[in-house]
């Protein structure tokens, strides 16, 4: 779970446990999804029982929160599920409340440059369309930590992206990209997509990427809706990937319209395809 390495997991499979360091956590069951050893920041996914409360001081770090289920108080206001709040390291302390109980993914972030306090929901959030190279067409995005640009070399504000993000049926690239200065993580809320020597995602996959580590090509054959953070701005450079686009064109082709999507690592999915399609990447990063 370091940040500092590749990840892709299912994190419906990891343990509930307690976690140390973040006071948003104390006390609480935990699953935790990623961390940063040198800056303590995390992601982690944590069960609020009835009656839950917090006073967030917000004075060591930036905490967000994205309501999975049931509902979160803020200050006695309500915020109902898919609910987004950030509250900014700095920022007035809030007291946060789950009357009924509720389950969060939360982003816990020291340092994180200066970001706008936000109390939303992901429905009352415009769709942006997301203009990038080397894809069939656009896909599009909610942004959940502004400021967020959404076009040019970079996207992001100066303290990266945390988006809600659609990928549409049959979307995907079929080169390989990296983000030299960027670390990146998604989180599958619904759908499918496939990155080939990585996996299959599905609802509750996992998936991380370090600066300067190459990864992709990817599709996804009934579209895709996850989470995506980073830190710092987002910056792409793409190669090519020998039999990309055979590959591609072949998941979305031979996918069952019947079967749901399951997370499943690459070793463990159709070794004839994957002989088939995937080159030898004899030293490639």
């Amino acid at each position: 779970m370091d940040r500092a390495e590749p990840q892709f997991f299912n994190i419906f499979e990891q343990p509930w446990r307690t976690l140390d360091g973040v006071e948003a956590a104390h006390g609480l069951e935990t699953r935790l999804i990623s961390r940063d050893t040198d800056t303590g920041a995390a992601t982690f996914m944590s069960r609020l029982p009835a009656g839950w409360m917090h006073t967030a001081s917000n004075r060591d770090g930036t905490l967000e929160l994205f309501v999975l289920d049931g509902s979160l108080t803020v200050d006695g206001g309500g915020v109902v599920t898919s609910g987004v709040i950030a509250l900014p390291q700095g920022a007035e302390p809030r007291t946060l409340g789950a009357p009924a109980g509720a389950q969060v993914l939360a982003f816990w972030s020291p340092g994180l440059p200066s970001i706008e306090a936000k109390v939303t929901s992901v429905q009352a959030e415009p769709w942006v369309e997301t203009e990038m190279p080397h894809m069939q067409h656009s896909s599009y995005h909610k942004s959940l930590r502004t400021p967020d640009i959404a076009e040019g070399d970079l996207h992001g504000g100066p303290g990266g992206v945390l988006r809600f993000v659609l990928i549409v049926p049959s979307l995907g690239t079929e080169q390989e990209e990296v983000h030299h200065a960027c670390w990146e993580e998604l989180i599958v809320l619904r759908g499918d997509l496939v990155m080939p020597e990585r996996g299959y995602a599905a609802a509750g996959t996992y998936l991380a990427n370090p600066p300067d580590f190459w990864h992709g090509p990817w599709t996804s054959h009934g579209g895709n809706l996850h989470l995506v953070q980073t830190v710092v701005p987002v910056g792409i450079e793409y190669r090519d990937y020998p039999g990309g686009p055979e590959l591609m064109s072949d998941h979305v082709d031979t996918t069952s319209w019947v079967e749901q999507p399951a997370h499943r690592r690459w070793s463990d999915g159709d070794r004839r395809r994957h002989e088939r399609l995937t080159p030898t990447h004899a030293g490639r990063g």
